[in-house]
């Protein structure tokens, strides 16, 4: 599973030799390349200077679970207002962490909230 915001994400029948689609797809079963196909560039470098600052989100097969609870203070874990489908950078040592915001989110206060029955 991926997602870029340049290139939609296409299935390989979509994208294999169809050079007119432009769009976005991986090879996950066959070799684990992803794969952009677009023909408005000419040369290798004037696709990298197009793609800088890019991001393609992408999901790991072995989730990293990172507990940052110890490197932050008490007094910051209030409320962040952040609009809907941007992101929050955090910058410390290591640069830049950024933490991509979903559309929606959904809290679980209580485990009677979570439906289904035992």
């Amino acid at each position: 599973n991926f997602m870029c915001l340049k290139y939609s994400t296409k299935t390989q029948d979509e994208l294999w030799g169809k050079p007119n689609v432009i769009g976005i797809t991986a090879a996950a079963n066959v070799d684990g390349f992803v794969y952009v196909n677009d023909t408005s560039y000419t040369d290798v470098t004037a696709f990298k200077q197009a793609i800088q600052g890019v991001i393609l989100y992408y999901e790991l097969a072995n989730p990293i679970v990172t507990d940052i609870s110890t490197l932050i203070d008490d007094d910051f874990l209030r409320n962040i207002e952040v609009e809907a489908g941007g992101s929050i950078t955090f910058k410390n040592s290591n640069d830049s962490y950024r933490i991509p915001v979903p559309s929606e989110e959904e809290y679980v206060v209580k485990l009677s909230e979570v439906g289904g029955t035992i």
